[in-house]
Formats: C-alpha cells, structure tokens, sequence
C-alpha cells in the first residue's frame, strides 16, 4: 500500500524569531511596559506603564498566556526594574514620584520606599538585593539589602547591574564599570573607549551592561549624538581587559538594554531617528547582525528578559501606530522558535 503521511508531531520546528507575544489595545495615553523579568520560558513578570500618569499594571506570564495580576502600583511611578528568584519570589523598582522596591511572595507588597531617584534594581536571593540611585543629584548611591537592612556600600557613581552570583556583579556608571567581589566594588575607567565629544556630540556613555561568565562581560553605550544617533557601542570584558568591539559598519543609534541569548552571546535593542524607532541586534560569535521585526514603528524601551537555561527571550516596549506616533500599544516580544 502507499507510505502513510508522518505525523504532525515528526515536522521540524520552524527557526526561531521574533514575535508579538502580547500587545495591548492602542491608547493616546501612549501605554508601555516598562520592565519585566523571566524565570523560564513559560514563567515571567512584565510591567505595563503609561505617559498620562496612570498606575503601572503587572501581566503574569504562567504557561504560555500573560494575565493582569493584582499589583500596588501609584499614580506618576513605573517600574524601572525586576528580578524574579522562583515562582514565588519576585522583585520589582520603581521610578518616579515615590520610588519604591516591591515584592512577590504570592502577592505584591511595598517592601521600602525611598526618598531619592532610583535608576534601577536587582535581586540575587531572598536576603540579597541592589538598589542603584545614581547619575542623579541628589544621589541615592549604591544600597544593598542583606534581608533585614538597607546600606549605602560606596564605590562608583553606578546606574545598573548584572549579576553572576552574590560575590559577582558586574555593573556600569556613565563612563566606567565596577565588579562586586561581596565585598567591595573595584571601578575600571573605560572613557578611552567610548566616543569622545564632537560637533553637536557630548562625551560618550554607558548604557548596559551584561555577564555570562567571570570571562564573558558586555557593555552597551553611545557617543551623545542628538535625535539617538549614538554611535552604538559594544564593550567586552576578556577576563583581563575591557575592549571595543568591531562592530562593523558604524550605527548611528543609541542602545538601550542588553540581555544574553542563552548561549554565549547578547540581544541588544536600540533607538535612532526623531521621533525614535526601535530596532534588534544580536552579537555572537564575533558578528553583529539585526534581527527581523515582527512589527513596524516599534520603540522597545523596556529592556529584554530571559530565563535560566533557555534561550526564549522576551524585550519589552511599545508599538506605534505610525511615524510621528499619535497612539501606541504596549507589547512584549518573545524569541523562540
């Protein structure tokens, strides 16, 4: 008799890409989100934001479907930040009016409020977390939480982090970056490397900053050309020294966020233009290449997430519905095949 067709479940797996993993109705309130954190491929937390100052909403990603979940937020604040230790352990830092540190232990809670700007957070455990309140005057600084207490741990002007374990952490401030070593943190200059100031550009800076391994360390910054003409700027730590990277022909953008890809490579997403379109690179294996979009007028200003061993990533931003935008959606977008 003739050959029976394969079964379905036999068809190889299409590459992975970008898709619209949620996107919110269209709104002249010019809705975000504005942050988010993954455990997994299947468990996350996004944070949904808005210009017209109304409260920031949490979505759940618990399978394969993100849900609104009951979260304390205030008029005026946005998420900045998240962390997320297990399915019962999450972090979240807020910007704005009342900068606050919220956590998840089934339900959201105010954990410490602060009376100076907060540019970022990070948890690394239950009784381990960063807050970083800097290049802001008045400075908050560097805290730390060991689980009872909130410290001021001096070190360098820094403005965010990324941590391999409790005793390293890899963070950057405008022109340099430091290394926590549980102690102490030891700030490296690496102003030789960014652009220097030109024409209608400032002094260059950074941006992101991201650790695979104690060998294997991105930063993500631009010189500071007007209307996000960068120069887009990749750095790598070799273990030994910080370097720029050939990046190949110049981009004329400003990099956002960088998160790794699940291997030993980063996403980096990025701005350009007036008004700003987003856009997606992906370096590994020395080449710096842009990924497809799975929609136009995207402004992905919320960062990227992606879980332990995986390599399902989600960035975080906005839809626009035309160039210059009169309303937009909030969206998440998720890589995975």
């Amino acid at each position: 008799g003739a050959a029976s067709a394969a079964p379905a479940s036999a068809a190889p797996h299409g590459p992975a890409k970008w898709t619209v993993a949620l996107k919110t109705a269209a709104s002249a309130n010019f809705p975000y989100f504005s942050a988010g954190a993954a455990l997994s491929a299947t468990s996350a937390w996004a944070f949904e934001g808005a210009d017209a100052g109304v409260k920031p909403v949490a979505y759940r990603l618990n399978g394969t479907q993100w849900q609104k979940a009951p979260f304390p937020g205030v008029k005026g604040v946005f998420v900045v930040s998240a962390s997320i230790i297990s399915s019962t352990d999450a972090w979240a830092f807020t910007q704005g009016q009342k900068p606050t540190v919220l956590r998840y232990d089934g339900h959201w809670t105010v954990i410490k409020t602060f009376s100076k700007p907060v540019t970022s957070g990070l948890a690394i455990s239950s009784t381990d977390a960063w807050v970083f309140g800097t290049p802001f005057a008045p400075e908050l600084g560097n805290m730390h939480y060991d689980g009872r207490t909130w410290t001021k741990t001096g070190g360098p002007a820094l403005e965010g982090a990324s941590a391999l374990s409790a005793s390293s952490i890899w963070a950057y401030g405008l022109n340099e970056v430091a290394h926590w070593n549980g102690r102490a943190w030891r700030a490296t200059s690496v102003k030789s490397l960014l652009p220097a100031a030109g024409g209608a550009c400032s002094p260059g800076f950074l941006s992101g900053i991201h650790a695979i391994s104690a060998a294997n360390v991105y930063a993500i910054g631009a010189g500071g050309c007007p209307d996000g003409q960068g120069p887009f700027v990749l750095l790598h730590y070799n273990g030994s020294k910080w370097s720029l990277l050939n990046i190949g022909t110049p981009i004329a953008a400003d990099p956002l966020a960088i998160i790794g890809d699940g291997s030993d490579g980063v996403w980096i997403t990025a701005l350009t233009g007036a008004p700003p379109v987003g856009f997606i690179e992906h370096y590994a294996n020395g080449k710096l290449t842009s990924a497809a979009l799975p929609a136009s007028h995207m402004s992905l200003i919320g960062g990227g997430a992606i879980g332990a061993h995986t390599t399902t990533a989600f960035i975080f931003g906005s839809i626009n519905n035309a160039i210059p935008p009169t309303k937009s959606s909030a969206a998440i977008l998720r890589y995975g095949s």
